[in-house]
């Protein structure tokens, strides 16, 4: 998996993933390195866990300041 492309921020990793797997698909919350918030929660969800891409992503607002994943 790799970082989202954004046209607001450049991303260089994610890292501390939390994966849960509910109603048959897998959910990850991570935290993402970004240049312009070095924090935030990015919330991702996929089919499977082969490599395939993920169904759906965004960040959570979580707060103004420093934030990482849970």
């Amino acid at each position: 998996m790799t970082p989202a492309k954004s046209a607001d921020d450049t991303f260089h990793s994610l890292k501390d993933p939390s994966i849960v797997q509910h109603d048959g698909a897998w959910h990850v919350f991570c935290t993402v390195r970004g240049v312009k918030r070095t924090h935030q929660i990015e919330y991702i969800r996929l089919a499977d866990l082969s490599g395939s891409a993920p169904t759906f992503r965004r960040f959570l607002s979580v707060s103004d300041g420093y934030y990482c994943a849970p």
